[in-house]
């Protein structure tokens, strides 16, 4: 498990990256996330989201459960997303997955 100085650092670096804070989608488990929307030419292409699991009743007091990575293609009539429970090492590694996710993906815009 992850301690509670390392998520104020990864959150901290979340919003100096410009991710913002509010609750997370309807159903999902999580405590809270971050998101940014990522465009080319003012075009909205796709959503990075960072879910934050703390569980706050049942953990210890240093440590919390753990950050899920998801990522949506905007603009589409129907869902086409990434999601990725693996530990990175850092911001810039999830946000290359969503980058090559979405290069691979953007053929299916039409489907």
């Amino acid at each position: 498990m992850k301690t509670k100085a390392w998520l104020e650092t990864f959150e901290q670096e979340l919003k100096d990256k410009g991710y913002r804070k509010h609750l997370p989608p309807a159903g999902s488990y999580a405590d809270y996330c971050y998101d940014r929307v990522i465009t080319d030419q003012e075009e909205k292409i796709y959503q990075n989201l960072f879910l934050i699991y703390t569980h706050q009743a049942n953990r210890q007091a240093d440590t919390f459960v753990g950050v899920q990575f998801e990522c949506y293609l905007l603009g589409l009539n129907k869902r086409i997303d990434l999601t990725v429970s693996c530990d990175c090492e850092s911001i810039e590694q999830y946000e290359t997955m969503a980058k090559q996710f979405y290069q691979s993906m953007k053929q299916f815009k039409t489907l």
